[in-house]
């Protein structure tokens, strides 16, 4: 039996070469139907244990590459890392450390390895001869020798460092960053007569609404004389968030607790009100796997309740119950995130490490940004998009695609753009939806201003795309 598990086994001339991986840094033991006569330690820090049935007890450490011959059979014991960097060749085992080996062609005693090498990382290739009369003589990147020995396991090693690409491609800003509001929909006179209307609440999914991303809310009622003292009620879901305003102004934020008796007095005027609500709809199914196969609902699944006074002390009761939605940010629907976009009557951002939102700029602000990056043939570069800080959350976009959702509160500071996301010969464009605090949270009032720090676009990593060529 073995702890280690079998990666590949070959036969050779001179035997049968096993491969055995495991987990970096654990510890592994194999035993083996032979005589501990017949076992070799040819490296590696391996127990060798004999037993009264004629089988051998081996113990060891995943770590590197250890070797161990049995009669004329090898067993490579490797570290999980090198799993995919294992190749087998006519003549012997080829490993190395390099980010990707792209092929290998083999010609008789020449070889060559089409390898991505990472920017500044120290890369060998080990070779382990398996037949008769064989030795690595000379080993050439790009047409350069390199450094080469063979260590007393018989074990050629050339070595490499390329050091830092100075001709590797970077991302070009082809324009400021641009910016517009996007929450008109909070204003009284907003015409809404073109949503849907949902006469009672009931959940966006059983609507029909299954989109994730944001859903306006919006209904008007009457106040019959000047509001005395009002309170607000709400039994929210657990699971989004929402902003609630009232004739304009943000009242009340909702992160998956309920409004219990919240006084609106102040926001409420006689005559026609407007009641408007921005609700995010991350998710669908958002049970926790410890409360089994539950499905919880998202959107405005009960009634708005508002009771209390009017000044004469009359009191009163309203439940708000229909509501016009509409699915999406204008932005969104507007085609903000893409690329073919016309932002030219966007304000320009200065060139600045912070920007910080005006109260006249509403709760959403988009950002927009273009930027050329043509990676070549040679490099693969893919880029991250690294929104250093903002207050209090960030969707990104690039050419249309979404790519990152990031949270002040964490946990993830940095997000890949995938190459295909990408146009290598033109233009690209990042749309960055900041969504601002409002207020304070913990006081449900005052007013704190959203922010966003310059963000970086950069490289996730860069490889380089290089030939080895190995002469037996």
């Amino acid at each position: 039996y073995s702890t280690s598990e079998v990666l590949l086994s070959s036969k050779y001339e001179n035997g049968t070469a096993f491969v055995m991986n495991g987990k970096t840094g654990t510890y592994g033991e194999m035993l083996i139907n032979a005589p501990v006569e017949s076992v070799t330690v040819i490296s590696g820090d391996i127990k060798v244990h004999g037993s009264t049935n004629n089988c051998t007890l081996l113990q060891y450490t995943h770590s590197g590459i250890s070797i161990i011959k049995v009669k004329d059979v090898y067993l490579f014991i490797i570290e999980e890392t090198m799993s995919g960097r294992v190749e087998e060749l006519a003549k012997g085992l080829l490993f190395h450390n390099t980010y990707y080996l792209q092929e290998v062609k083999e010609d008789g005693d020449n070889i060559q390895l089409e390898l991505q090498i990472k920017e500044s990382s120290k890369d060998f290739v080990k070779f382990f001869p398996l037949a008769e009369n064989t030795s690595l003589k000379v080993a050439k990147i790009e047409g350069q020798k390199v450094s080469m020995a063979q260590d007393a396991t018989g074990m050629y090693t050339a070595s490499f460092e390329l050091g830092e690409f100075l001709d590797k491609p970077e991302a070009i800003w082809t324009s400021d960053w641009q910016y517009a509001a996007d929450s008109c929909e909070v204003l009284e006179d907003y015409d809404h007569s073109d949503w849907r209307l949902l006469e009672e609440p009931i959940s966006l999914e059983e609507a029909g609404l299954l989109e994730h991303g944001y859903y306006w809310y919006r209904t008007q009622f009457e106040l019959t004389s000047d509001p005395g003292m009002v309170f607000m009620n709400y039994k929210h879901n657990d699971t989004d968030r929402m902003f609630i305003y009232l004739n304009e102004e943000l009242i009340y934020k909702s992160n998956n607790k309920p409004i219990e008796g919240k006084d609106v007095t102040k926001f409420l005027k006689t005559g026609t009100n407007t009641m408007v609500i921005l609700y995010a709809n991350e998710f669908h199914n958002k049970s926790h796997p410890h409360e089994g196969d539950i499905v919880k609902f998202s959107g405005i699944m009960n009634p708005f309740y508002l009771q209390g006074t009017f000044k004469d002390n009359t009191d009163f009761k309203l439940e708000l119950t229909a509501f016009y939605v509409k699915k999406g940010l204008n932005g969104m629907n507007e085609g903000y995130t893409t690329l073919g976009f016309e932002d030219s009557e966007w304000k320009t951002a200065p060139n600045v490490e912070k920007f910080v939102i005006g109260k006249e700029l509403g709760h959403i602000v988009w950002f927009r940004r273009k930027f050329k990056y043509n990676v070549g043939e040679v490099f693969t570069a893919p880029l991250k998009f690294v929104p250093l800080k903002a207050d209090q959350r960030l969707t990104v976009y690039v050419n249309g695609m979404p790519v990152a959702r990031y949270d002040m509160l964490g946990p993830q500071e940095e997000f890949y753009i995938p190459d295909s996301y990408i146009n290598q010969d033109g233009d690209n464009v990042i749309a960055i939806i900041l969504e601002c605090p409002g207020f304070y949270e913990e006081i449900m009032s005052g007013y704190r201003r959203g922010f966003m720090y310059n963000p970086l676009l950069t490289q996730w990593y860069v490889s380089k795309k290089v030939k080895l060529e190995l002469k037996l």
